[in-house]
């Protein structure tokens, strides 16, 4: 259903992983509007037995979209550190998809 990571050398175990989504403080929200185009926030959130809630209000593009499309991905990403000089830079990241709804 989900492509494959394609850096599989990158993949975190799962320890780390959830010790990363336990510990950062603030990721990106991505929906789908009814325009059809893609719509992604930035904002804090609560990891909690084993699901992730967000805190809005009432109204909004976020909840207008989650409203008619469910699914959506959310990215968070701790420990940047860019090397200028090297090109590069290092990072966790994760991508968690599922479904949103309203509580």
């Amino acid at each position: 259903m989900f492509r494959d990571l394609r850096r599989k050398d990158k993949r975190m175990d799962k320890e780390t992983t959830l010790d990363l989504l336990e510990k950062a403080e603030v990721g990106v929200l991505s929906t789908l509007g009814k325009d059809g185009y893609p719509y992604g926030v930035a904002l804090n959130y609560v990891y909690l037995n084993q699901k992730i809630y967000f805190h809005c209000a009432k109204d909004g593009h976020k909840l207008d979209n989650i409203n008619y499309h469910d699914k959506v991905s959310f990215s968070i990403y701790d420990d940047v550190q860019i090397k200028g000089k090297a090109l590069t830079t290092y990072y966790r990241s994760l991508v968690v998809f599922g479904k949103a709804r309203i509580i």
